[in-house]
């Protein structure tokens, strides 16, 4: 596949493995054995919400395919979204039910997919790589973002971070700061709380119309 293979999130390239958590026996070794077939891993099956965060926490999977209704006192939406909060491990919802108000619920948790019952081999491979890429991508933007700012916040050199405030005709005809950095407020005497979402003409009413202009560009 070009997104994701049952080895790709796993550093040491064993496959990925995916909890099942499904209340109905037969439909939980159907599942398990596509999965199986497909070439991921599975590090168990919960029956409930509870058994499910249990298994998250002892066992932590590489993804948690969910069925929305499940036995027990907590569904599979509270069980989703109490994974997402302790654990950012990604869910895929499986279910046969299309109730709107149900699935705006579920939407809240921000799933990573929904799979039908009954399960579809392909759709469920589809679900399974897509989940695992988006997953993946949002680790490494995460890391990259937290890399920045690092570097940011240590780096010597003032450093601002401003948006272009343009005209009806398209033109820059101020800047906004966004952002500043430690050796900003050192250089230049203006502390974040003072500048940060300001315009420069609000910051520096005697700014140079031709300073706007070459940031702005």
């Amino acid at each position: 596949s070009p997104l994701a293979s049952p080895q790709d999130a796993s550093a040491s390239g064993t496959p990925a493995g995916v909890l099942v958590v499904e209340d109905e026996r037969i439909v939980a070794l159907d599942i398990v054995a596509r999965i199986k077939r497909l070439g991921y891993a599975v590090t168990g099956v919960a029956t409930s919400g509870e058994a499910a965060l249990e298994a998250c926490r002892d066992n932590p999977p590489s993804l948690v395919l969910m069925d929305i209704f499940l036995e027990g006192g907590m569904d599979g939406i509270e069980a989703a979204r109490r994974i997402r909060d302790l654990h950012d491990i990604p869910v895929v919802y499986i279910t046969s039910h299309d109730d709107q108000m149900t699935l705006r619920r579920a939407a809240k948790t921000a799933p990573y997919g929904y799979v039908i019952k009954p399960v579809d081999e392909r759709w469920l491979q589809s679900a399974l790589e897509v989940a695992l890429y988006k997953h993946a991508t949002e680790i490494n933007l995460r890391r990259s973002e937290e890399r920045f700012r690092r570097l940011f916040e240590r780096m010597l050199n003032a450093f601002a971070l401003f948006e272009a405030v343009f005209d009806d005709k398209g033109e820059v005809t101020d800047l906004r700061i966004l952002e500043v950095n430690p050796a900003f407020e050192r250089v230049t005497g203006f502390f974040r709380g003072e500048v940060e979402g300001r315009r420069i003409r609000e910051v520096i009413p005697g700014v140079e119309p031709y300073w706007i202009e070459i940031l702005g560009q």
